[in-house]
């Protein structure tokens, strides 16, 4: 990654490392890392940056983990905070020493290690299952931005634990993101959006996309028991689901 210089895995290192029982953070900016003080009153669990990385127009934010029980990877935390802010995150985990980044504006979930062209299908196989970032939603968000240079949206993910629960409803709006919805019956076309019921629910809880219509293929990632895949969008599929649609630019 180019941002993720050896010179600023090196620089973030040394303002980490001192520290190895809190949450260290700062920014990058024109090439260079910036530490700025972590004011969250739980600097062991948590980061909160104070109100002076604002004008500092910064190309990242940074910070640190270091117990065994957290990950060497973002946190659902750490995601929704960078897809609310729109900024790049990196995270240094200073007692696994290893790397995480997240670009919550690209295709690509894992740019540390993914490598390939976003414009292909390929690319989109073989996902392992993270919340909030490589679930099924993200999956076809992603697939929508590289393929189709089309933002579909997002939305703040609840905890994993337990769900979905009873009554849960996916606060995405299709019709909100330039979608229509495709009359029961019609024939499917590539690109268009399955929106599934699953675990006995009623309400969407699950998304895929065709990506051929002709063979009834559909791209998604179902849970953590599996990579994402594509498959045949057959009987199984079918009777639970609950909406399909397709986006205005396709029709």
């Amino acid at each position: 990654m180019s941002m993720l210089t050896d010179y600023i895995r090196e620089t973030i290192k040394s303002h980490a490392q001192p520290f190895p029982e809190e949450e260290v953070c700062g920014v990058v900016v024109d090439g260079d890392a910036i530490r700025i003080p972590n004011i969250h009153p739980d600097k062991a669990n948590h980061f909160e940056l104070d109100n002076s990385w604002v004008n500092l127009q910064p190309d990242a934010i940074y910070h640190s983990h270091w117990k065994d029980e957290q990950p060497g990877e973002l946190s659902l935390e750490d995601l929704e905070q960078c897809k609310f802010c729109g900024i790049p995150y990196i995270l240094y985990h200073v007692g696994f020493d290893e790397w995480d980044y997240y670009e919550p504006k690209s295709p690509n979930p894992f740019p540390l290690t993914k490598q390939g062209d976003p414009q292909t299908l390929d690319f989109y196989l073989n996902w392992r299952f993270v919340w909030g970032r490589s679930d099924c939603f993200a999956l076809i968000r992603s697939y929508f931005l590289g393929i189709l240079g089309i933002d579909i949206g997002d939305f703040r993910r609840p905890p994993l634990d337990g769900f979905p629960t009873i009554g849960w409803l996916t606060p995405w709006k299709a019709e909100e993101h330039g979608f229509v919805q495709v009359t029961p019956g019609l024939p499917l076309r590539k690109h268009d959006i399955i929106q599934i019921a699953l675990k006995g629910g009623r309400e969407p809880n699950h998304l895929g996309v065709i990506v051929n219509a002709e063979g009834m293929q559909m791209l998604h990632n179902v849970s953590a028991e599996y990579t994402s895949q594509v498959g045949l969008y057959g009987s199984y599929w079918q009777t639970r689901t609950t909406h399909i649609f397709r986006h205005g630019s396709l029709i």
